[in-house]
């Protein structure tokens, strides 16, 4: 009978098969190097290689090739400075690379807000002062009869 593993297993099983892959990798592209050195062959280790060739795509993954030809042309990318334009299927897309922003108003009005905080904390700052010197005499009073009360 199989019985599920419980998630913190698979994720510990998960994390040593990537960490296993991870070193059979760059095993086998450090033996790549080390045999490309000795043999003068190509000058890339092809462990993972994915290159542009006449028309199409090559990819090299462990040591096995693929090569893909477009026979038919599915869509094309323009790159330019203002932004990307993907075009495909009649469809236009354009991503910018370039954005602008006017804050010109957000400025002016953050800049009049922080002068109206500004003066209002200033006339509270005063008001509580002049509070406190109303109330500094009557403290003043009110110490003084406790510590002659506690003598």
């Amino acid at each position: 009978m199989l019985v599920r593993m419980p998630s913190d297993e698979i994720i510990i099983l998960s994390k040593g098969i990537v960490a296993m892959l991870l070193f059979i990798m760059i095993g086998v592209a450090a033996a790549e190097h080390q045999l490309n050195d000795l043999t003068l062959q190509s000058s890339y280790v092809r462990s993972f290689n994915v290159q542009r060739d006449h028309g199409g795509y090559s990819a090299h993954i462990l040591g096995n090739g693929m090569r893909i030809n477009a026979l038919y042309p599915v869509g094309t990318i323009h790159n330019s400075t203002n932004g990307i334009t993907l075009q495909a299927g009649g469809y236009r897309a354009t991503i910018p690379t370039i954005l602008h922003f006017n804050i010109e108003r957000p400025i002016y009005w953050l800049t009049r807000w922080y002068g109206q905080f500004t003066d209002e904390a200033l006339r509270t700052k005063e008001n509580l002062i002049s509070y406190l010197q109303v109330m500094k005499p009557l403290v003043d009073k009110e110490i003084r009869w406790l510590k002659e009360q506690f003598r």
